[in-house]
């Protein structure tokens, strides 16, 4: 289980060949290496790079899991179970889109009200991916962002839940985020647009309303430039919600997905799975992506 082990940890055994004690062997095979390497015919010149295709194509890195092993997170925060006494997470085989297993988080009573002192209690339930602790770092936006959700939650005015949260922030303060939520409305939407506490949408579709128990598939499009910032999302190859972005720094450093939820919600599950972030994806590329299997 996420913070005590339980996940499975895979290890990998590597053989190690023995040295050839023998100094007349090492000269042999040496001989025989330079006897193929002069009867070797030289190579033909390799072709041009074909009509259509960069000559240097990108070589984004992605990130990419579907929550078969922990080890998937190794070196990321993972919230610890039995959060606030009040939700928590693991592995499951209840709800599966692929592979043997999904991530799931669920609420089984309130935390107390948000407070001064307390903070804003919200349920958590997810491991972190924290891109800027990888080789390279954070990841350079244009980022693309796919994975699955399956929920059941009812939700009262004013009450929500985060389908996921991006930060540009490394730190662990995870400033400068956007979220990708769903109200008591029904329609998925931004949150923090183009700054926090604002939900300022360029597009917002209001009539395609969030399919509960069953399968979702999310698309997000996340353009963190510092000057001309801007985020997409899409549910089930419909575009839901668009917005500016400010305060980006061009690198997508953090993101969280699985349960968030705020305080004054008492029950409900969700599961993830088959999450891929790929870096430096262009907008054209990401609109005309098919949908993730």
């Amino acid at each position: 289980m996420y913070g005590s082990g339980d996940w499975l940890m895979e290890s990998s055994s590597f053989e190690r060949w023995g040295r050839d004690s023998s100094r007349r062997h090492r000269a042999a095979r040496w001989a025989l290496c330079l006897v193929l390497l002069l009867s070797s015919p030289v190579p033909a010149p390799r072709p041009a790079t074909p009509p259509g295709q960069p000559a240097n194509p990108p070589a984004g890195r992605v990130f990419r899991t579907s929550f078969e092993s922990v080890s998937d997170f190794k070196g990321f925060y993972i919230v610890p179970q039995n959060h606030m006494g009040s939700a928590s997470h693991d592995r499951s085989t209840e709800q599966v889109h692929s592979g043997r297993y999904s991530h799931k988080g669920w609420i089984f009573r309130e935390n107390p009200p948000p407070s001064l002192f307390r903070g804003d209690n919200n349920h958590r339930g997810y491991p972190t991916v924290q891109l800027h602790k990888l080789p390279g770092g954070g990841f350079r936006t244009p980022c693309l962002v796919d994975f699955w959700v399956w929920l059941d939650m009812t939700f009262k005015p004013g009450q929500w839940f985060s389908f996921a949260t991006f930060s540009a922030d490394p730190s662990d303060r995870w400033r400068q985020v956007v979220l990708l939520n769903v109200g008591h409305e029904g329609w998925p939407h931004f949150m923090h647009v183009p700054s926090y506490q604002h939900k300022d949408w360029t597009y917002q579709n209001k009539r395609v309303a969030f399919p509960m128990r069953e399968w979702v598939h999310f698309r997000v499009y996340l353009d963190f430039d510092p000057a001309k910032g801007h985020v997409k999302a899409w549910m089930n190859d419909q575009l839901v919600s668009e917005a500016r972005f400010e305060g980006g720094s061009g690198r997508l450093e953090q993101a969280h997905f699985g349960l968030y939820a705020p305080s004054s919600v008492g029950r409900g599950m969700v599961f993830n799975d088959d999450l891929a972030i790929q870096e430096g994806v262009p907008e054209q590329a990401a609109e005309g992506a098919p949908t993730a299997p």
